[in-house]
């Protein structure tokens, strides 16, 4: 980060931040004026206050996701609370390494914000390692002798001990110093933006984790863009389409083996809707070139509208499927139709013919 802020030639004061008013910020007793201030400030992982946690903390035995890039050695077990994203991406990383990993979840699957097909999916492929563990609709209850995580299922008490236990559920918008100056927050405590990533004052804009929306890398960088082009008074540069009422095309990826990728609504939201779709689904068991590279697992699934065909969903679990899911974006931004899909040209052999396969299942289907 350091050389890239020298190359774009920004000042960079190193503090504690706090607004003074939409013009005046103050770090380490030192006042700055803006004519316009954008919030960065990101988030921090959420901590439990259970009974035990603040000590284990201190000992050293529980960690977050930050602090378990910086262990002094790898340990020979570890403990994960949460299997969502984070979690179950650094159970992946983990048995990797040959350490015996246990997942203790609270919903009855990992994953359970994804489409139900594809966290069964990545449930049934890491039961066949040996040194992973999930247990799901478990309540963990507390930490004792700052090392065993005791935990509820079924009505029983069960523990796991650790070398270390990684406290994985979820990340919270830092807004602190800036509630100040009368921005609008958001129940779950983001800041609220509209489709320019601007505050409800004027000149004030927040970007990436801060607003909430969505809280991963590729956003956050398309935020800074879209107040760039704001503050530059560009008219056709980068925008945000329907921010604010979250419904932006916002891939999601997650590093695990196989890869994870999705955009859109899953089938279960789209029942819970009443809305009327089509879905088909491409395994790349039949992929030529997923065979050639060993990678035969997993699949493309497509949702889309049954009367415009619009597509409205794609869940993809397979090698590589972060470097796929862009043309799904693409598709869904511009409105596309899986036939519009369905009469491009996807090369062969390649992975992507799984999307052109089943988006030409859609169209036969609409």
């Amino acid at each position: 980060m350091g050389l890239v802020v020298k190359t774009a030639k920004v000042t960079y004061i190193q503090g504690v931040a706090e607004a003074i008013d939409k013009n005046t910020i103050k770090v380490n007793d030192e006042t700055y004026t803006c004519d316009n201030l954008v919030i960065a400030t990101g988030s921090l992982p959420i901590k439990l206050g259970l009974p035990g946690f603040a000590e284990a903390r201190e000992a050293g035995f529980l960690i977050d996701s930050s602090q378990i890039l910086d262990l002094p050695g790898l340990p020979k077990k570890l403990v994960i609370i949460g299997g969502g994203v984070i979690g179950v991406e650094f159970a992946n990383v983990f048995i990797d390494l040959d350490i015996e990993v246990v997942i203790i979840e609270g919903q009855s699957s990992i994953l359970a914000t994804l489409d139900k097909e594809l966290s069964k999916t990545m449930t049934k492929l890491l039961s066949t390692r040996e040194n992973l563990k999930i247990v799901t609709d478990a309540k963990v209850l507390e930490i004792k002798n700052n090392n065993e995580v005791i935990y509820e299922k079924d009505g029983v008490q069960a523990s796991e001990t650790g070398t270390y236990c990684l406290e994985a559920i979820g990340r919270r918008p830092v807004t602190d110093g800036f509630q100040n100056i009368g921005l609008e927050i958001s129940q779950r405590g983001a800041i609220d933006v509209n489709d320019n990533c601007e505050t409800n004052i004027k000149g004030v804009y927040a970007v990436g984790d801060v607003f909430g929306k969505s809280m991963l890398a590729h956003v956050a960088q398309h935020a800074g863009h879209v107040v760039a082009n704001q503050i530059l008074k560009k008219d056709h540069g980068t925008t945000f389409k329907n921010l604010a009422n979250g419904n932006t095309v916002i891939p999601a990826c997650i590093y695990t083996h196989p890869e994870i990728s999705t955009v859109g609504l899953t089938e279960e939201q789209l029942k819970e809707k009443g809305i009327e779709y089509n879905s088909a689904k491409f395994a790349f068991a039949a992929n030529g070139k997923a065979l050639a590279d060993d990678s035969g697992s997993g699949f493309v699934k497509l949702l889309s509208d049954k009367k415009t065909k619009k597509i409205l969903g794609a869940h993809l679990i397979g090698h590589r499927v972060t470097e796929m899911i862009a043309e799904i974006c693409l598709a869904m931004d511009n409105d596309l139709t899986v036939s519009d899909v369905a009469n491009t040209i996807h090369p062969h052999p390649s992975m992507s013919e799984a999307i052109g396969e089943v988006a030409e299942e859609l169209d036969r289907k609409a």
